[in-house]
């Protein structure tokens, strides 16, 4: 390709990048993932389903923010969550 570089010296010669198909701990099945929603009042919720997060921070509205609890809907919660595959 370049006729000054050898790629004999290179060092990704060892490595074949295009076949790698999973990732060392991670199931190939279903990856999991956990949901995060961080309240303005400085509570941090953690969970690992749409529906649990949902649950809890419809719970942590009815007791620490009554007077929000039914603004919130299913949608604007999982609007405020953010997903992390672990």
């Amino acid at each position: 390709m370049f006729p000054f570089y050898d790629s004999s010296e290179s060092p990704f010669n060892a490595v074949n990048l295009g076949t790698q198909t999973s990732v060392p701990g991670v199931s190939e099945s279903e990856p999991s993932y956990t949901y995060v929603l961080n309240c303005p009042c400085g509570q941090m919720l953690k969970e690992p389903t749409e529906d649990a997060i949902v649950e809890v921070a419809q719970a942590h509205l009815r007791e620490r923010h009554p007077d929000l609890a039914d603004h919130y809907v299913r949608e604007d919660i999982l609007f405020m969550t953010v997903k992390y595959r672990d």
